[in-house]
């Protein structure tokens, strides 16, 4: 069958503004390209008609799609302006002059069709004070939208106290056009009075603006509804605590406002119930607002069902004054007229809220009160003394349905029952004013119900051990003590004992699994902590040794694990021969023994010995209990050293910690080292040992080691000499940028070798060396700046000592190349992202030269769309950005030929060895499985099935353009015009070089298109559309993402700022449905948002609901384009 038209630019297809073609749909999935012109500037109407309009035999609309493309071949973004399953018709503002492609489909549908292209007709009606549009009660007004965005005024008089219904509806459209009411200076006065009656304050005359929702002819009318009481302050009802009020809501969405004054403090329960027999689908609403005047953020919000049940909001005023009570309805108006009774009354509160304000309580007294409303807190103060163990006790009925919080003087929160029981205990470490407090519980979407009686004991606890210097419970030397924790948990128990200066005591704790051990003095300072275990549960020994005489405390700290639990703690001492830390060190000297002991099994004692750098020595070390080498397992004492940094100094031979009879050492600085004897295994304590140190052969001031390097200046001088064979000089000269240092080496020739190491570690070559008979200048190209290190050591075959004297210079300048530090994509790597984007990291600011190029494993470059550049410097970067995502499974290699890359001098960059930088982007798998997914396709009659996951098929279409379809969740795509292709099955996302295309309508990327359209009400751009995708592909719920639209500046922008929840619905409603709101949908989501559901919630509810998708399925029931991001 031959096609009438083409779907590319070749199209024999022409349009014009004004005119009208005919075409036809060969099969399900032909494509119609029209050419015309259109000027920038120029607004235009595009409409598609078939046989329900007489304008072919293409039997219906339900797929028939119109797209506009560009000259460059980019979609353009059009408004859709017609009506739902009409006729395609959409608006678009041509902002470039030139040739556009009118595209046109009915994907699945053959037949005819007329194509037309019109200018809009002349505004019948101006959007201003200056209209000559009237609209009165009674005398409807026909007008046209003649175009998206097209807003009529109409003049109006309304008298103040009347109710007036002002609707707008465009034939064939069951939704209402949004209407603004303005006052005669042009002055915003109401909004949406199109969802809800227009109620003046004052009577006069009034502009009504009516804003299309498309284009059409429409009818708009006026109507007076009759009221008993305003919904503002014009005529309001009166309530007072004590009695009731009746009413009747007596049109849909109706307000019946009511004064009612109120007393700081004071509680108050406001009451609605229906006066007639409930009716499906009538519910009221009521709504405590103020203080006056009226318009105040809303208090509360209760809402009545068909059951007929009564509505109570119960509140505390927050201030004296008049506050305003709405009762809110929506109903038909028929056959239930909506009468109802409004009921008010006023209680004191039992107890004060905050703790400035808090009622004295007694130790022993009860705390019984009343939760008066869901937010009513009750608190009390309580005085308690340091030490003493109280217990607060609620019965076990009460705590599920309140909270119970017990703060400390600072305000601190000492107690929650949310995370644990509502009956607690607790021992003060200092004495004053405590707080009670008990408040509403919020459990699994559940708040705690008005009315709410509660009952709490305070008592403090009987016979028990204090924790203070009072307590009677003791602890003789070497001996134990039996103790019991108190039932109500929160327990603290001191027990006191006397230790002597110098003693090590070892306290031990049976019996507790949570229960914490410290030393305290009198005034309850803490002096000692047990530490905890690897099992994170505290340890059950404790070690202290005290530095003065006296009597001291174990505290015994209990968890509410533990509570009502007996221990038992057991002391035993030992006095300490050495110090088992450095500020308590022994002293070490060469040719002297030291004898020692580890008294207990975890003892350490720990010696000072100072050593010069290089310094070679040895340590004889004997004890009964060692276990006889370096070959054995340790058990027993042995030895290890560390320096002043606690870097181990290990023995020649390795291993840190040794237990040979004799090991030697030597040291890579000068200062202070510590030698360390220290229990293994299960050797049994006491164990004695024996140390003598050594010198073997003593060190000098000059360390070895790199840690330990002296510093030498530029410019200085030093004189010193290799003192034996071991020996190592080393010195650290520090360079502020690239140049050349010179080292002049004064030694005799040969007898002294130097090297130089960089500031990455790595040894440096000489790049000049000149021989003066008594000293030689080596010059080393210093590529950064940073530490060098010049070491200097002896050749074996050298006589020792070997003078020499030492001097440094540097020339700076700044004729080196730059120097690649690094790369954000490693030399070789694999897997690499389709989107990659590479950094070279350089020593110096850089700058683009010539020569650089991505070339693939066929040699052919990589090129960016329109011949943008591929390569941009920034700083001392250099980044490629090829601007098209790049081929599967493909080896790309970086050319960085000389002069490539220049530094801000002109210096060329020219380290061949990266000439040859390459890595492999991520390579498709052969078949789908049950993860995320990467495949190749071809468009010549592949099976591709995607499998479980998000799976994506790559193509590349830069050698011709391919078709693809979208049927009942599986794709085709072939090439142009081509009758076979690849079927894709469980297949989310296509890639393309310079695009990408969604599938999945029903997954991340539908939810992500939905949800732009429903928050900003317009289609997406394609990079905020990809970037949104891949967070919901990256785990972030649907929810979350709609949190951040909520709170983007476009959305404010569009629904405004500090709306109310009435608003917020009412503008979802008209943004992403395009109509008023039903009653029962409004009144479900009122519910949610009162019942503490989030906003983004309801917004992504509306986006996902079956409405939304509906009316979103012809734009993106055959795939449509975003940007992949990283």
């Amino acid at each position: 069958m031959t096609d009438d038209y083409r779907s590319d630019t070749s199209t024999t297809g022409l349009l014009t503004a004004g005119g009208s073609v005919t075409g036809n749909f060969e099969t399900i999935s032909d494509q119609d390209w029209f050419k015309i012109s259109l000027q920038a500037g120029t607004t235009y109407l595009f409409k598609m008609t078939g046989a329900p309009d007489g304008g072919g035999t293409m039997y219906g609309y339900s797929h028939a799609l119109l797209e506009l493309v560009n000259q460059a071949g980019s979609t353009q973004i059009m408004q859709d302006v017609g009506l739902y399953g009409r006729a395609p018709l959409k608006q678009y503002t041509a902002t470039v002059s030139g040739t556009y492609y009118l595209q046109a489909s009915a994907p699945l549908v053959v037949g005819s069709y007329t194509l037309s292209a019109t200018l809009p007709a002349a505004d019948d009606y101006p959007a201003g004070i200056t209209t000559n549009g009237v609209l009165g009660v009674g005398a409807p007004v026909h007008g046209a939208f003649e175009q998206a965005n097209d807003v009529d005024w109409f003049k109006f008089h309304a008298e103040a106290g009347q109710h007036y219904k002002i609707a707008a509806k465009r034939d064939g459209d069951p939704g209402l056009a949004k209407v603004t009411v303005y006052d005669t200076s042009g002055n915003k006065v109401a909004d949406n009075v199109h969802a809800e009656a227009f109620e003046p304050a004052s009577g006069g005359d009034y502009y009504l603006a009516l804003r299309a929702s498309g284009v059409g002819a429409y009818t708009a009318t006026v109507q007076v509804l009759t009221d008993d009481y305003s919904a503002n302050d014009s005529a309001p009802g009166q309530l007072t605590a004590g009695s009731s009020a009746s009413g009747v809501l007596q049109y849909s969405r109706d307000i019946d406002r009511f004064k009612l004054d109120m007393v700081e403090g004071q509680f108050y329960t406001i009451g609605l119930k229906k006066s007639t027999a409930p009716v499906f689908n009538n519910f009221m609403s009521l709504d405590l607002l103020g203080p006056a005047p009226a318009g105040g953020a809303s208090a509360t919000y209760a809402h009545a069902d068909s059951s007929g049940t009564p509505l109570s909001i119960t509140v505390k005023a927050a201030a004296t004054g008049t506050y305003w009570v709405d009762v809110t309805g929506s109903l038909d108006n028929s056959p239930d007229p909506g009468a109802y009774t409004l009921t008010a009354s006023a209680s004191p509160d039992d107890y004060a809220d905050n703790r400035d304000s808090a009622t004295a309580l007694a130790v022993g007294g009860v705390m019984s009160g009343t939760l008066q409303s869901g937010s009513d807190t009750d608190v009390v103060k309580l005085t308690l003394t340091a030490g003493i163990t109280y217990a607060f006790a609620m019965p076990q009925n009460q705590a599920a349905d309140v909270r119970v919080l017990f703060y400390g003087p600072d305000g601190s929160v000492i107690h929650d029952s949310k995370d644990s029981d509502a009956s607690f205990g607790y021992t003060p470490v200092s004495s004053g004013a405590y707080y009670l407090w008990v408040g509403g519980r919020y459990d699994r979407g559940i708040y705690t119900p008005t009315d709410t009686r509660y009952t709490i004991t305070t008592a403090q606890v009987g016979n028990d051990v204090s924790a203070n210097a009072d307590t009677t419970a003791r602890l003789a030397a070497d001996g134990s003590y039996h103790g019991t924790l108190s039932q109500s948990g929160g327990d603290r128990d001191w027990v006191e004992l006397d230790m002597t200066a110098g003693t090590t005591y070892v306290i031990n704790l049976d019996g507790q699994h949570y229960t914490k051990l410290s030393i305290k003095d009198a005034t309850g300072k803490q002096l000692a902590l047990s530490t905890p275990q690897t099992d994170g549960l505290p340890a059950k020994t404790l070690y202290y040794t005290p530095t003065a005489s006296g009597s001291y405390y174990i505290e015994v700290a209990a968890s509410y694990a533990d509570a009502g639990q007996p221990y038992q703690l057991r002391m035993s001492s030992f006095v300490d021969d050495y110090g088992n830390d450095t500020a308590h060190a022994g002293k070490l000297a060469y040719g002297a023994t030291v004898n020692g002991a580890l008294e207990i099994a975890n003892d350490v004692d720990v010696f000072k010995i100072t050593l010069n750098a290089d310094e070679a020595f040895s340590i004889a070390f004997n004890s009964p209990q060692l276990s006889g080498g370096s070959t054995q397992r340790a058990n027993g004492p042995m030895l290890q050293i560390v320096d002043s940094a606690g870097k181990a100094l290990l023995p020649f031979g390795g291993a840190e910690a040794r237990q040979d009879s004799l090991q030697r050492f030597m040291s890579l600085g000068s200062g202070d080292y510590y030698v360390k004897v220290v229990n293994a295994g299960a050797a049994a304590a006491p164990a004695s040992y024996t140390l003598t140190p050594t010198l073997e052969y003593p060190g000098d001031d000059i360390g070895s080691g790199l840690d330990y390097a002296n510093t030498l200046a530029i410019g200085q001088l030093v004189a010193s000499a290799i003192d034996r064979r071991f020996d190592v000089d080393t010195f650290k000269v520090h360079v502020n940028g690239s140049g050349v240092l010179s080292v002049d080496l004064g030694a005799a020739a040969g007898t002294v070798k130097l090297t130089v190491i960089d500031n990455k570690g790595s040894s440096v070559q000489p790049s000049q060396s000149t021989d003066y008979g008594s000293h030689t200048v080596i010059s080393y190209a210093a590529r950064a700046a940073g530490d060098y290190h010049l070491i200097l050591t002896t050749p074996w075959e050298k006589p020792v000592p070997a003078d020499y004297s030492l001097l440094a210079t540097f020339a700076s300048d700044d004729i080196t190349a730059p120097l690649m530090k690094g790369a954000s994509i490693a030399n070789g790597a694999t897997g690499v992202a389709l989107h990659a984007k590479l950094t070279l990291t350089f020593n110096e600011a850089v700058a683009v030269g010539t020569g650089l190029a991505l070339i693939d494993d066929h040699g052919v470059a990589v090129t960016a769309p329109g011949g943008a550049a591929l390569f941009s410097a920034s700083g001392n970067t250099l980044q490629l950005n090829p601007q098209v995502l790049l081929h599967p499974g493909t080896t790309y290699t970086l050319a960085l030929p000389q002069g490539s890359v220049l530094d801000m001098v002109g210096n060329r960059y020219v380290e061949h060895a990266c000439y040859n930088y390459h890595f492999t982007t991520v390579k498709p798998t052969e078949t789908g499985s049950s993860g995320n997914d990467l495949l190749a396709g071809n468009a010549t009659g592949k099976h591709i099935d995607g499998g479980a996951g998000i799976d994506t098929v790559y193509y590349d279409d830069s050698n011709g353009p391919l078709d693809i379809t979208l049927k009942q969740g599986q794709a085709t795509v072939s090439l142009h015009g081509a009758d076979t292709g690849d079927t894709l099955t469980g297949v989310e996302r296509l890639l393309f070089p310079d695009h990408a295309l969604a599938l999945d309508i029903n997954g991340h990327g539908g939810q992500a298109y939905r949800l732009y359209q429903a928050a900003f009400n317009r289609a997406p751009d394609l990079d905020g559309l990809g970037y949104w995708i891949k967070t919901l592909d990256d785990g972030y719920s649907l929810d979350k993402v709609a949190g951040n639209f909520l709170i983007s500046k476009e959305f404010k922008q569009q629904y405004g700022e500090n709306l109310n929840d009435h608003d917020f619905l009412t503008n979802l409603y008209s943004n992403i449905l395009h109509r008023a709101p039903d009653p029962d949908g409004f009144a479900y989501w009122m519910n949610t948002l009162h019942n503490g559901f989030d906003r983004a919630i309801v917004l992504s509810g509306f986006s996902e609901s079956a409405e939304n998708q509906a009316a979103l399925l012809p734009l993106i029931g055959q795939g449509f384009p975003y940007t992949v991001t990283a």
